[in-house]
């Protein structure tokens, strides 16, 4: 039976939980009108301010009508009723392994809200990552980029209501068999994609989409409809072709093991001795394993070593050959790596490090699934050209230079590439691929006029 607090039903597992609880229902005020966004601190890492461990089941009062960001990211609620919010803001309920059931039946808009003008905004991430397996949502008419990305328990999504939905809205979703969509009238790029088992989709109220909108799932979607067109990137000229491929020498301050590197200008000596003492530390266990292993941060806050926060270039030392899922995601100010004996990168590997300008990966043959999402992305309106070299990369994984600023990729070697591997490069120019095979490629409407021609012998849907 829920118990009653200040117009809060719930239900705990323990006195403790249901103390936490109202302890963070006190904080709230009376009669609140909304769950306030997290504190920015916690915002930058995804995270909520209160776990809601044991909280079985919380019904929230009419009066609250917006739930705010991350909220509810990363926590352990398991129900929760909303049924009078009319706005989930973005990253409301990232990561939530133990969502069990959301209700919020009057929930207008899965988008983050922008505070002076009032009007909706592009980014959502509401149910990014969330294992919820049931969600009733039959008012929603505004859903946000990735608003329901990567959830490995939900089956059936019922939004017949919905009138925008942003590219990559519904992505991913291995599990995914029924979506209702019957009221949306466009679809851009990409706004329903990769998700396997999708064959039951209620398109019925589509007017025009583009031809890229509905890619990847378990049921290929014929429209009849005119593909949007898009105009390509000039090709490289021949001298700024051959100034990409010039690589670059660095003249390293530090170095220990065979690893080299430059650490962040205006570092105390007391914050450069803290740094140097960290990786050495972690230096000597990448030795041992032969590798820069997985970051232990990639479940909480998907960032990589804390020790490399402060590098600036780095010099990875010929003993190591592979680079783990996350381990220099989120650095941000990581400018350059040169790691000539590695053979693989891992899983996001270079996750958000926008300032990455040089990389050098002379023997890689391996790029995992996102190895470089977001990296170099400061570099996309710069006059500076960010630089990589992977001549010998023979495998592709989806998503390996998904946003990223380079403006030419050259793998002669390549022989696999997924589907969706250079998605949404607005800087790419150039790509090479010279002995790709037969492998999974979509057309991508970029993409498909800068590869170079004759790169592709075989192509299949």
């Amino acid at each position: 039976m829920l118990k009653e607090y200040k117009g809060f039903y719930f239900e705990c597992e323990s006195e403790e939980s249901e103390y936490k609880l109202k302890s963070y229902i006190d904080s709230l005020g009376d009669a609140p009108n909304e769950l306030p966004s997290v504190s920015e601190e916690n915002y930058l890492e995804w995270k909520c301010d209160f776990d809601f461990d044991g909280v079985k089941v919380l019904v929230l009062p009419e009066s609250v009508k917006r739930i705010g960001k991350c909220v509810f990211a990363q926590s352990k609620i398991q129900n929760l009723v909303a049924d009078g919010v009319e706005v989930i803001d973005e990253l409301a309920f990232y990561n939530t392994k133990q969502l069990e059931s959301v209700s919020a039946k009057n929930c207008k808009a899965l988008v983050s809200i922008d505070p002076e003008s009032g009007e909706p905004t592009e980014f959502a991430d509401c149910f990014n990552h969330s294992c919820v397996k049931q969600l009733n949502l039959p008012s929603v008419e505004f859903v946000g980029r990735y608003c329901f990305y990567d959830m490995p328990n939900i089956e059936v999504l019922h939004l017949p209501n919905v009138k925008t939905m942003y590219s990559h809205a519904v992505y991913g979703n291995e599990s995914l068999k029924v979506l209702d969509i019957s009221s949306l009238q466009n679809a851009p790029v990409s706004v329903v994609t990769m998700n396997p088992k999708l064959k039951n989709i209620d398109i019925s109220g589509l007017r025009s989409a583009s031809s890229l909108a509905f890619y990847g799932n378990g049921i290929k979607l014929d429209f009849g409809l005119k593909p949007e067109v898009v105009k390509s990137e000039e090709k490289l000229t021949k001298e700024e072709e051959v100034e990409l491929q010039q690589k670059e020498s660095f003249d390293y301050e530090f170095s220990y093991n065979g690893f080299y590197f430059n650490l962040v200008d205006g570092l105390s000596d007391e914050e450069k001795l803290e740094t140097l003492l960290k990786l050495k530390k972690e230096i000597d266990v990448w030795i041992e394993k032969s590798e820069i292993s997985d970051s232990e941060n990639m479940h909480s806050n998907e960032s990589g070593h804390e020790c490399l926060k402060n590098v600036k270039d780095i010099y990875v030392s010929e003993k190591i050959n592979a680079i783990g899922k996350y381990a220099f995601a989120k650095m941000y100010a990581l400018e350059s790596i040169v790691a000539p004996s590695v053979l693989s990168v891992g899983d996001h590997a270079f996750y958000c490090d926008g300032l990455l300008r040089y990389v050098d990966l002379e023997s890689c043959k391996t790029l995992f699934a996102d190895a470089f999402n977001g990296a170099t992305f400061e570099y996309v309106e710069s006059e500076t050209k960010a630089k990589i070299f992977i001549p010998n990369v023979e495998d592709v994984k989806k998503h390996a230079f998904w946003l990223t600023g380079f403006v030419f990729v050259n793998m002669p070697k390549c022989e696999s590439l997924e589907i969706s591997a250079f998605e949404e490069n607005p800087a790419l120019k150039k790509v090479v691929v010279e002995k790709a095979g037969d492998f999974v490629f979509v057309e991508n409407p970029v993409l498909s006029e800068v590869v170079e021609k004759g790169s592709f012998s075989k192509v299949k849907e």
